[in-house]
């Protein structure tokens, strides 16, 4: 069985010192850290899409190339609305409402994915 890796701790300050220049940058250019209209304009494309695709396999009128470029369709919308609104979910990255991030985060368990191994193990490290 793999071990999973252990990276030694040379430089302790190097986060403290990254995170103190993020919230600079941000404070200094008055921005929110958080997801803004640009993301909330890409989630409603995407979950557009991925219901959309949806409706129309579930609707049992498409045969052929038609559904197979719905369920290409459909599997595209799940892989990139789990990569992007999800994965700021999970991170609290997309709202400062923490109900809201994890509304954004089960849409990865919506997806067939599992967004708590996503964040026991990915998150939360």
């Amino acid at each position: 069985m793999l071990k999973k890796p252990v990276f030694s701790k040379c430089n302790d300050d190097f986060y403290a010192v990254l995170r103190q220049r993020v919230d600079q940058y941000f404070k200094g250019n008055k921005i929110s850290p958080k997801a803004g209209t640009y993301m909330y304009i890409k989630t409603a494309v995407a979950l557009s899409f991925l219901f959309l695709a949806y409706l129309f396999l579930l609707s049992g009128t498409l045969s052929g190339w038609s559904a197979l470029w719905a369920y290409l369709l459909l599997g595209f919308a799940a892989a990139f609305s789990t990569m992007n609104i999800s994965h700021d979910g999970l991170h609290g990255a997309y709202s400062s409402h923490p109900a809201i991030n994890r509304t954004a985060g089960f849409l990865m368990d919506i997806c067939g994915q599992s967004s708590y191994f996503c964040g026991k193990d990915h998150v939360n490290e």
